[in-house]
């Protein structure tokens, strides 16, 4: 039996606008295995970003728990990547010990002749796989993704789905998606429905 990972039980999220409270996202169960990679879709607004961000532990709760036994990382729509690192640099502060790993991943996700660039001389869709590359560089047992192909043409879809489909043995991946092309080499899926208003 594969090792439990991550658990959300029952996980909801409500926001307070003008007095009232709206819920993002409804009761949602989840149980992640080593070995898994688990695609979490659902119309926009359904709480997908919501859910992953919860699950990282960028957000908490308003009900529900989450535990999260294992080392997590997480790569959020809005790319917290740092100016003034080059994107070598960027990626290797994942794992300074492992360094020189890094033209490798970068050249699986085509972003190896960026290398001495700093951020904002790459393009949206660069900077996103750039995003990818340091988190797989990371080594967390759970690496968590918040629409990573957004960005992205067929081409490159297929470097992220490549890099990231196949999470090394004691691992595993949970993709926030729009993207059927995910959806396929995912190998279980949590489709979110549309929240109401709570009260």
């Amino acid at each position: 039996m594969s090792e439990i990972l991550l658990t959300a039980r029952e996980v909801t999220r409500s926001y307070d606008v003008r007095g009232r409270a709206v819920l993002a996202l409804r009761p949602t169960s989840l149980t992640l295995a080593a070995g898994d990679v688990l695609a979490v879709t659902g119309p926009s607004g359904t709480g997908k970003s919501t859910l992953v961000s919860i699950l990282a532990g960028w957000d908490r709760p308003s009900s529900g728990t989450v535990e999260r036994p294992a080392r997590t990382v997480f790569v959020p729509q809005r790319l917290a990547l740092i100016d003034t690192l080059t994107v070598l640099d960027n990626i290797a502060v994942a794992a300074l010990d492992r360094a020189d790993e890094v033209p490798a991943l970068a050249a699986a996700l085509a972003v190896d002749h960026l290398l001495d660039r700093f951020p904002n001389e790459t393009s949206l869709g660069e900077r996103q796989r750039i995003g990818v590359a340091r988190a797989l560089h990371a080594r967390a047992a759970v690496t968590l993704l918040d629409e990573p192909t957004a960005h992205q043409d067929a081409e490159h879809t297929s470097l992220v789905l490549d890099a990231v489909a196949a999470p090394p043995p004691g691992s595993a991946v949970v993709v926030a998606t729009h993207d059927p092309v995910v959806v396929e080499v995912a190998t279980a899926v949590v489709h979110l429905e549309a929240a109401t208003v709570a009260s």
